[in-house]
């Protein structure tokens, strides 16, 4: 999506090692459950609105084995919805 090279970017500030060993104990977290949105930044300079997933693999003894992540850009329905939020707040703010 946003082309970046490896290196060239700050790691993430999800604990992937504290969310396996919580899956592993039967703990659920918002990262297996919820579609998480958030900014980012493509590598030429411009502003995204991402959202992803996250879940847990577990190997054949159902230890947990991997995450696969799911980036999707939102950045025109994120769009959308800041000019919705807008022309309400305007009408809200006319009426008598």
């Amino acid at each position: 999506m946003a082309n970046f090279q490896s290196g060239e970017v700050e790691p993430f500030s999800i604990d992937f090692a504290a969310l396996a060993r919580a899956a592993g104990d039967g703990i659920v977290t918002r990262y297996g459950a919820d579609v998480l949105r958030v900014p980012a930044l493509h590598k030429d300079g411009r502003s995204l609105s991402i959202a992803f997933t996250v879940c847990l693999l577990t190997g054949p003894a159902g230890k947990p084995a991997a995450i696969a992540g799911f980036v999707r850009d939102e950045t025109a329905r994120w769009q959308e919805e800041r000019a919705l939020r807008r022309r309400v707040a305007e009408r809200e703010g006319k009426a008598p």
